[in-house]
């Protein structure tokens, strides 16, 4: 948060528009809709145009300062102890202060651990800023994740790690809603190269399951039905983040269970195939609309719908309850999926 002085806009992000074709999701086999036999469903998704609006980098002169809120709800009498000491300790920290010389980006309340967050406003803004000649330092929290840490030392920034209030000049980018930077990722980002180079020798099709949550119940049936269609399986959590980058920016086709990990594919730069696996408890667009604006093409494979999912989001109104879930997928649902996928032509980048 800053405080004092004001904003001088430096430089424009141009309103884009990005135009979103028509995809199809291929559902579990049920009954619904073929009583006596289960059977796969075809849901068609129209196509549409989504307006992104414009923003705007901006030099600032005075302070900044974060507070520190812990994410979890305090649901013990240890956890709001918990909650007030933080809240104490954050009104210590903010009365203290420190000046710190040249251009600074005050990063300290990008979301921690989540690389989809990460790549959807600390690396456009970042890559913004620096396409102004600026070469901000950027400010972290003590707690701050190392995932971020990482992402810093992969762009050679320098980081400077502090919760106390920050005197200086400072540097920043709009606000992102929802997509915002979308459609400039292709022209933004095109040229970059992470310290030490892209891995080279990374498959040109890909399989990404998870582990933990939203695993696949019945994954090995799914990894033997995508690896005779030449797909190499990768678990995210075990490779090093500037290979991660490097696999979704030279893959072509990709299969990968909804998750952060999708979030590196802000890098890819060969209009990958995507067909997006989700467990019927949680199914969102962003990344449908990540592809589109990076040229590539989308389609959606859905797991088998529970009593639970039913009850929980329909009756009981809660959309996240199940987002986490564990789910049984069709091998045919995604054997659809990647057939509409290569009967179709790829859209051009925005």
């Amino acid at each position: 948060m800053q405080e004092g002085g004001s904003n001088q806009p430096i430089a424009d992000i141009p309103a884009a528009s990005i135009d979103v074709p028509d995809a199809w999701m291929f559902l579990h086999p049920t009954r619904i809709g073929s009583t006596w036999e289960p059977a796969m469903r075809h849901l068609f998704m129209p196509g549409y145009t989504l307006e992104r609006p414009a923003a705007q980098v901006w030099k600032y002169t005075g302070e900044s300062w974060h507070f520190f809120e812990p994410q979890s709800p305090a649901t013990s009498l240890k956890d709001r102890f918990k909650r007030k000491y933080h809240r104490r300790n954050a009104r210590r920290l903010r009365q203290a202060t420190e000046r710190l010389e040249g251009p600074l980006y005050d990063a300290r309340s990008v979301a921690p651990g989540n690389i989809a967050h990460i790549s959807g406003e600390l690396i456009p803004k970042l890559m913004f800023i620096r396409r102004q000649g600026v070469e901000p330092t950027v400010i972290l929290g003590t707690r701050t994740h190392p995932l971020i840490q990482n992402v810093l030392e992969l762009f050679g920034a320098k980081a400077y790690c502090s919760d106390r209030t920050i005197q200086g000049t400072f540097y920043d980018a709009s606000a992102p809603s929802n997509g915002q930077y979308e459609p400039h990722h292709q022209p933004f980002l095109r040229d970059f190269e992470p310290i030490g180079g892209w891995v080279a020798d990374t498959p040109a099709k890909v399989f990404i399951p998870r582990r933990g949550s939203r695993e696949l119940l019945n994954h090995d049936e799914i990894e033997q039905r995508l690896a005779k269609r030449g797909f190499e399986t990768v678990y995210f959590e075990k490779r090093p983040l500037r290979e991660q980058w490097s696999i979704l920016r030279n893959a072509e086709t990709i299969v990968a269970t909804h998750g952060a990990a999708l979030g590196n594919m802000i890098f890819a730069a060969r209009r990958p195939r995507v067909v997006e696996l989700f467990g019927p408890g949680y199914v969102v667009d962003c990344y449908r609309h990540l592809t589109v604006a990076l040229g590539g093409r989308w389609s959606a494979a859905i797991g088998r719908i529970t009593a639970e999912v039913v009850q929980q989001i329909d009756q009981l109104h809660r959309p996240r309850a199940c987002q986490q879930n564990n789910f049984a997928l069709s091998p045919e649902t995604v054997t659809h999926a990647l057939d509409v996928q290569e009967s179709t032509p790829r859209s051009s980048p925005c």
